[in-house]
């Protein structure tokens, strides 16, 4: 990749160039996409999957939609964009990445001619506003919308996938859709899309043919006080994004720690709440999460902690994620994790309840890639990287074992233990990095337990990532 710099007729045009030379595409491909099952449970692969020229096409729509081709960008030139000399118009947008720009363009009060013109479609826009840490008080906006089907052009003729699988994001159950919630700054670059975690976390389900779209919108220009060094909001989030532009996340100086990132995610969250929550309580839509998972975001500290063991605030009140299957839950207490220098400790639950008798079970700690979750024996084996965290120990507090109260803990040592009959290993690759926990028993068992797992972080740009295992 690199800048690209040509002259037409005395005028500078400046971009970047995608240099792709001597690879195998269908191994790029297969290591570039998540793992999508149909109702057969086999693998479903979206078009873009198949050629590299269409996954780029894909990967610039789905990072840049506030700014391809779009004349009301509002800092400057917008983004024109060509794969293989082939342009990217307006019209070969994807339907999802349309309503991205038209939301980004409502966030300035740009009404343009849109894909969310039609009638019957009501799109809201919010300031997010926050006092005293800020010169002005409106911090971003926030602007969402509900869309059907109809208008994603799921349905016939045209039967295009669900827009999870464009933003690359787990699919959604059934029965409910969860919230996709984007977030940008002045470039125009879409940070991550979000159907879990902190952005969407008190935000309704909705309907399974109705979906929830958000972008949140910074207002860059806004300066920060009491930083000890002058600063834009536009640099604060900025300086969280490091290296890989793949999140945003609070930080600290000294004292200074205004917490703007999770202020806009409580604002984001009341915004949109606000305005889905009319529905009866009994008329939402119950769901299963099946095999789902929680990103990295709520699992990693933020940058600037100290070498001092720290407990996070307390979530609000229903903002506890969890994972989990049918009949019984795996969950991390997400405001009882805790920090101390390069490692974290985090409580993972789990709680078959007392009708509820497992034999086997388990959980692991991945890595959390743009494209999909990944493996440790896949990135130490086949890619031949170093880990970048490994499961240092865990002890394990027994609260209930086939319907009887317990107040016992036991420590993994030399990587395994036992109690009452319930064997508990850990999960290592051929090298001997740990990054699961294990169970097994002889005798099916109902089960309440808490594993306190103290993960070492070697790297802190690449996230870990919580995932139950399939065969549980």
């Amino acid at each position: 990749m690199g800048s690209a710099k040509t002259e037409h007729k005395g005028i500078y045009q400046t971009g970047t160039t995608i240099i792709i030379p001597f690879i195998d595409r269908q191994e790029l491909l297969s290591n570039n996409r998540r793992e999508y099952l149909d109702s057969r449970n086999e693998e479903m692969i979206p078009y873009w999957g198949h050629k590299v020229e269409d996954f780029l096409k894909l990967a610039v729509q789905r990072w840049y939609a506030p700014r391809l081709n779009n004349s009301s960008y509002p800092f400057g030139t917008y983004l024109r964009a060509r794969i293989n000399h082939v342009g990217i118009a307006s019209r070969d947008m994807e339907p999802e990445f349309q309503i991205v720009q038209a939301l980004y363009n409502r966030a300035f009060y740009v009404d343009d001619e849109d894909i969310l013109g039609e009638d019957g479609i009501e799109v809201h826009k919010e300031d997010i506003n926050l006092r005293k840490t800020l010169e002005s008080q409106k911090i971003g906006s926030i602007s969402f919308v509900k869309v059907g089907r109809d208008l994603l052009r799921m349905n016939a003729p045209d039967n295009k996938p669900e827009p999870y699988l464009y933003m690359n994001l787990d699919t959604g159950d059934t029965e409910a859709n969860r919230p996709m919630i984007c977030y940008t700054r002045k470039p125009g670059m879409i940070v991550s899309y979000e159907n879990m975690g902190s952005w969407v976390a008190n935000i309704p389900l909705s309907a399974s043919d109705e979906y929830i779209f958000g972008i949140f919108v910074l207002n860059t220009e806004n300066m920060v006080k009491g930083s000890r060094i002058p600063m834009s909001i536009e640099e604060y989030v900025r300086k969280s994004e490091m290296a890989d532009h793949a999140s945003w996340g609070d930080w600290s100086e000294g004292s200074f720690n205004p917490r703007f990132v999770s202020k806009v995610q409580t604002g984001v969250n009341k915004a949109i709440s606000k305005e889905y929550k009319a529905a009866e309580e009994d008329d939402q839509p119950k769901t299963s999460s099946g095999l789902s998972k929680l990103f990295g975001d709520l699992l990693l500290p933020s940058e600037g902690i100290g070498n001092d063991p720290t407990i996070p605030p307390k979530p609000n009140s229903g903002s506890t994620n969890s994972v989990q299957r049918k009949g019984y839950p795996f969950a991390i207490e997400t405001g009882k994790i805790s920090y101390f220098g390069d490692e974290m400790t985090i409580p993972v639950k789990m709680n078959t309840g007392d009708r509820k008798k497992i034999q086997h079970a388990s959980f692991q700690f991945q890595i959390d890639s743009e494209a999909r979750k990944i493996e440790l024996p896949e990135w130490e084996g086949k890619m031949g990287l170093s880990a970048p965290f490994y499961i240092k120990d865990c002890r394990i507090g027994i609260e209930k074992l086939d319907g009887v109260l317990h107040t016992d803990s036991v420590q993994i040592v030399n990587g395994a233990c036992t109690y009452n009959m319930v064997d508990f290993s850990l999960i290592k690759t051929k090298s001997g990095t740990s990054y699961g926990i294990q169970i097994d028993a002889d005798d099916s068992h109902s089960m309440s337990l808490v594993f306190y797992v103290t993960l070492k972080l070697k790297e802190r740009d690449l996230k870990p990532l919580f995932y139950v295992e399939k065969g549980v």
